[in-house]
């Protein structure tokens, strides 16, 4: 009988249901647009090396490689058999722990890390180990689910999620980030409905316009190493 997986970690399922589930299609791409845009506005260079942490299958990289051919992506993930499920050119696969970064020192220009941090057992770990394989003047990328609405959608079914050890406010990520020294670039909630729907980016921005971003559902930050 093989082990069972860690709390908090994904099977293979995960990436089944990301072939069938339009709700987790849909999170993917807004997670992958956001990512993109933080690359794209905080680097002044086309990063060497970018290192998606919590990887899964690594359907985020691939995208992302289009739009960056020439960098090195490399996602790691704890469960092999989850990051195995797909075979995606030019994205390194490494089998590892978030919180024990089978990485060197300052070899990284960006660190993603989308809806992983709230799965890990020690976050000011994880955090500590992204400090120190980043480059100086890199930057990391966090998403996390906003706790309130994201408790509100599984009580109504529109969400299903499980195995979190913990649940962040924008606060509280801000303050685990700056423990470790490192800068705040942005902070912000994004994604009204985590199911998606015809005019969500335009809603998104009407929300935002008049101050009433605390009913979206996911949070982004992005920091960088001085």
């Amino acid at each position: 009988m093989s082990n069972p997986l860690p709390f908090g970690v994904y099977d293979v399922d995960y990436y089944e249901g990301r072939l069938k589930s339009r709700a987790l299609k849909y999170r993917l791409m807004r997670r992958t647009t956001e990512v993109s845009k933080a690359l794209t506005k905080y680097l002044n260079r086309t990063p060497e090396r970018v290192l998606d942490v919590g990887t899964a299958d690594a359907l985020m990289l691939g995208k992302l490689n289009r739009g960056w051919p020439d960098t090195c992506f490399i996602g790691l993930e704890m469960n092999r058999s989850l990051l195995m499920t797909t075979n995606i050119n030019d994205v390194q696969k490494i089998e590892g722990d978030a919180m024990a970064l089978p990485i060197g020192d300052e070899t990284v220009d960006a660190i993603v890390a989308t809806a992983v941090i709230e799965h890990l057992p020690d976050p000011k770990k994880f955090v500590s180990e992204c400090n120190r394989v980043i480059k100086r003047g890199g930057i990391i990328v966090i998403t996390t689910p906003d706790p309130n609405l994201e408790h509100l959608a599984s009580k109504i079914g529109l969400l299903k999620e499980s195995g979190h050890h913990h649940t962040f406010t924008l606060d509280m990520i801000c303050q685990l980030f700056e423990q470790n020294k490192l800068d705040i670039l942005e902070s912000r909630k994004f994604m009204f409905s985590p199911i998606g729907f015809p005019a969500e980016i335009f809603i998104e921005r009407l929300i935002r316009y008049f101050g009433l971003g605390m009913v979206l559902a996911n949070q982004l930050l992005v920091a960088r190493k001085a």
